[in-house]
């Protein structure tokens, strides 16, 4: 430990962040044995985080320093990954099916900050692409085919911080359009096949309050943070037919999250998170646990591990909770 205190005794400014983060994500579910499936994904992703005028680290831990001195930035995300699955279906089609996907993803987000009063606003453009191909096989034949998900979205945000960066206030709202592309062919053991495609977009909003409020305790850093969100369907289309949402009487889904975070010494956090979704027919419960390490003053490592619990409501389904398991690594670099 002497030949870290070197690292972490002086304080310095930064004024680029680096990362690059892993991302693992497994299910395995068995409803009522009439059906199984699983999947696992691997994600690669790269971030770079351009501030204008340099962070300071100051005396506190060292992963809020952008939270206790904000500064107008840049940042972009890119991302790379795959996708495996199978499903079972039965007891009486025994019909199995299986797809690979391969997944790319990239952001640019921009945040301007006022530095008298704190208060900032930006926005953000994103997309998401999926390529997938999938086969199956049942008693009645076979078939196979490839699908495309095309996701794009923008946002806008604004907050401020108020204290001395004791409390951060942040509202944004989200527009997403969603663009699905399904072709597929059928075919029977005597040799007669059937090619279908289906072209679906659909587009939601979203409004979204955040806070997080900092504290000390002694020694000691600790943190509370909170989020609510509601997405809202407002059109699409199915194969070139129109239709919006005065035909459906649901209320949209709410998105709660409450967490905490504890930093005992500036260059060690941890953290416990839980997020529930409600939503008509389904409920969906998160619980994340995580901790950072700076190992040296501009090195972070960081985990995160995440169960998500799925709960049919609908009497339709048989309720049986679908567990989703998750592990991100993230390593961050400053300059």
């Amino acid at each position: 430990m002497a030949l870290l205190a070197p690292a972490f005794g002086a304080h310095a400014d930064y004024v680029w962040e680096l990362a690059g983060a892993f991302d693992r994500t497994e299910q395995s579910a068995d409803h009522a044995r009439l059906s199984t499936s699983e999947f696992e994904t691997d994600q690669l992703s790269l971030s770079a985080t351009h501030y204008f005028d340099p962070v300071a680290e100051g005396s506190g831990p060292l992963a809020l320093a952008p939270f206790f001195d904000p500064r107008t930035n840049l940042s972009v995300v890119a991302g790379d990954g795959n996708t495996t699955d199978r499903f079972w279906a039965g007891p009486n089609s025994l019909r199995v099916t299986t797809g690979e996907e391969d997944l790319s993803d990239y952001s640019l987000r921009g945040v301007y900050v006022f530095p008298e009063s704190k208060w900032y606003a930006g926005g953000e453009y994103a997309r998401n692409e999926g390529e997938r191909g999938f086969s199956s096989t049942a008693l009645t034949g076979t078939g196979f085919g490839e699908s495309s998900d095309d996701v794009e979205g923008y946002a806008l945000l604004a907050g401020k911080y108020f204290g001395k960066g004791a409390t951060r206030l942040e509202l944004t709202l989200e527009r997403s359009t969603e663009e699905s592309k399904t072709s597929s062919t059928s075919c029977s053991f005597s040799g007669f096949c059937s090619t279908s495609s289906q072209v679906f977009e659909q587009t939601f909003e979203t409004t979204r309050l955040a806070v997080m409020h900092v504290r000390q305790f002694r020694s000691a850093t600790y943190a509370l943070l909170g989020d609510i969100s509601e997405e809202r369907f407002r059109d699409g289309t199915f194969n070139g037919v129109s239709f919006d949402d005065s035909g459906f009487d649901l209320d949209p889904p709410r998105t709660y999250f409450v967490g905490a975070e504890l930093y005992p010494v500036p260059t060690i956090g941890v953290r416990l998170g839980y997020e529930t979704v409600d939503s008509t027919g389904i409920e969906e419960d998160t619980v994340s646990v995580g901790a950072s390490w700076f190992v040296r003053r501009n090195v972070g490592l960081e985990l995160t591990l995440s169960r998500l619990a799925t709960d049919y409501t609908d009497s339709f389904f048989v309720d049986d909770p679908v567990d989703t398991n998750r592990a991100v690594l993230r390593v961050t670099g400053r300059l």
